[in-house]
């Protein structure tokens, strides 16, 4: 009867481990309870955590099996010959039944409030009926509500000596610090492929399965070191063919081979969109799972990357393709991967969205083909152009770039003097500067300007300098008169503050430079227009407006007139000395930046 119900049972359940030597992929989590059995030491809570399928579950019933084992003394005294839980004992035979008294199994995601806290508080209080400990397994311990947390803090902290509690948990973020801090906590890491990978080959060979190697990797990468994804998955590829192979299983999970990925995502790469359209419809795209050839295109463009640096060990199932991968690679530049990962996972978030992901991927794979900026390898082809232009992706050299013109020009000369200008290349700004013939020495002036701009890092002192107009010198007082390109305070004092900087490069080309003088610019006034300009009206064409209505005009609406109070006048102003600075030092910083006077009140404001 037994053997029945063991056969009419799925293989996830049927090949669960029953002892600490079946329990795959987990060796230090085992070797530290093995440890804690063979010491006789144990904590009054454990908590394993992990992702899903990685054997919490079953280690922690293998754990409380082995804790009420008869045989557990002799393997106490000879660790080495006794293995644990025997599965032989009455409270092992009772662990296997699933009817064991001293052995409590809560889901905590259907048992979340305080009453079943409570519950498990009061039943914890009895001694065990047959073993030497009663074990509480709380599955998806973080499903627990706040307030049972709570109620559980004194007995997880303080429980009778023959209670033992075991947490499962697969969010360990979700546990609350209080409650983290009176466990032993026990990780619980991803399986290795390669163990699980032997386990499911074994498992195979005892269950008759006919796989081929490759259709074993296949489940293995696709589960990512969860064992019961992958025993699931292989019980569903079994009843698909008498014989699984790699074909079967990307049938089965709707993926393409690695064959298919790189000849996609070839085409991508020469920039070719109708050949990628009809290469799709080859493939029946939308048969295709669309989430695992995104995947795959993600997948594919990292080996690609690890193939251009050189590297040899590709960290995903296309290592087998190496040889074809680094010629690949030899097609396209590390800009033109690197902008296709970013396009990619930019709209990744969008594809996530979407119920329509086949035609959001095919749009994607099209974008990738016409992705500008991003060249391929010399002697690839480049963007794809449907209407036979030139292809390419190359811009157009930059323009000349002229700096802004002063605002004021006070004398009809500047009208047509040349302005700084700044034209860019590939490899370095050439910056020209005005010089006025007229005027002596400003061959000199545009030499110190040129060498500030080469220097200097300030923007805002290298834009003065190429809007100032040089107006010469003064050979016996050593002073300079330039005119800035406005009055603004801000900019003289600009230039004094930074003269640390430009005062060594000035004096190389006048010898005795004393001071700035600083010529006033006139304001721009506007041209009034001539009276010649003026239109002529004729008195006679002008006719009289026509009368506003009175209210007995309008007898339908009702006016009401309200006469606007008459304006108040402000208070008379009269000037103000405000040169003391340690007096008035906000007057005096308002004055050095801004022209004009302060004035005050005669009369205080009186508010009416």
């Amino acid at each position: 009867m037994a053997h029945a119900t063991q056969q009419t049972l799925n293989l996830a359940r049927k090949w669960r481990p029953q002892n600490f030597s079946q329990v795959v992929g987990q060796d230090i989590p085992i070797r530290m309870l093995k440890n804690s059995l063979y010491l006789k030491k144990y904590f009054p809570v454990y908590l394993f955590a992990g992702q899903r399928g990685c054997g919490k579950t079953s280690t922690a019933r293998v754990f409380a099996a082995a804790l009420n084992c008869l045989k557990l003394p002799a393997f106490q005294e000879q660790p080495t010959s006794q293995e644990i839980p025997c599965l032989e004992c009455s409270s092992c035979t009772a662990m296997m039944r699933g009817n064991h008294p001293d052995f409590i199994e809560i889901d905590a995601a259907s048992n979340t409030g305080v009453d079943n806290v409570r519950q498990i508080i009061e039943t914890a209080s009895y001694v065990p009926l047959s073993g030497q400990k009663k074990v509480y397994l709380i599955d998806e311990a973080h499903m627990l509500s706040k307030a049972a947390f709570n109620a559980f803090l004194k007995i997880l902290e303080e429980p009778p000596e023959t209670v033992l509690f075991i947490l499962a948990t697969t969010e360990l973020q979700k546990i609350p610090e209080t409650v983290l801090s009176r466990c032993f906590q026990l990780t619980f890491h991803p399986i290795n492929s390669i163990f699980l990978k032997d386990h499911l080959r074994t498992m195979c060979e005892q269950e008759k399965i006919s796989i081929d190697d490759d259709a074993l990797q296949l489940l293995v990468e696709e589960t990512g070191g969860c064992a019961r994804d992958a025993i699931n998955l292989l019980e569903q590829v079994r009843f698909s063919s008498a014989h699984i192979n790699a074909d079967q299983v990307l049938r089965v999970l709707g993926k393409v081979s690695n064959t298919v990925g790189l000849t996609l995502f070839e085409l991508l790469l020469d920039r070719k969109p109708d050949q990628v359209l009809t290469y799709l419809h080859e493939i029946s795209f939308q048969s295709i799972a669309p989430l695992t050839l995104w995947n795959m295109l993600i997948a594919l463009c990292r080996a690609l990357l690890w193939a251009k640096y050189g590297v040899t060990t590709i960290p995903n199932s296309f290592s087998k393709n190496l040889e074809t991968l680094q010629a690949l690679a030899t097609k396209c530049s590390l800009g033109r991967l690197h902008g296709i990962m970013q396009l990619i996972l930019s709209q990744e978030a969008l594809f996530q969205q979407t119920n329509q992901k086949h035609t959001f991927l095919e749009v994607v794979m099209l974008q990738i083909c016409e992705q500008t900026g991003t060249p391929n390898a010399p002697g690839q082809p480049k963007q794809y152009n449907p209407n036979n232009d030139s292809p390419g992706t190359s811009t157009p050299p930059p323009a000349k770039i002229t700096s802004p013109t002063p605002s004021a020009l006070p004398a009809q000369s500047e009208q047509h003097m040349p302005k700084a200008t700044i034209e860019k290349s590939e490899t370095k700004l050439v910056v020209t500067i005005p010089v006025d013939d007229s005027v002596e020495n400003s061959e000199k002036w545009k030499a110190f300007v040129e060498k500030v701009l080469a220097k200097s890092d300030d923007q805002l002192l290298n834009s003065i300098l190429m809007q100032t107009r040089f107006l010469g010198n003064d050979s016996t007082s050593g002073s300079i008169t330039i005119k800035l390109s406005s009055n603004s305070n801000f900019f003289k004092e600009k230039i004094k503050e930074s003269a640390a900087m430009w005062q060594e490069h000035l004096k190389q080309h006048f010898d005795h430079f004393t001071g700035f003088n600083f010529a006033h610019n006139a304001e721009p006034v506007s041209p009034k227009p001539s009276p010649a300009a003026q239109p002529t009206i004729d008195p006679s064409s002008i006719k009289p407006a026509a009368p506003r209505p009175t209210a007995s005009q309008a007898p339908n609406t009702q006016y009401r007139t309200f006469n606007a109070p008459p304006k108040k006048q402000g208070p008379a102003l009269e000037p103000f000395d405000v040169q003391d600075k340690e007096k008035w030092p906000l007057a005096n910083l308002l004055t050095s930046h801004f022209p004009g006077t302060i004035k005050k009140a005669a009369k205080p404001l009186i508010n009416s």
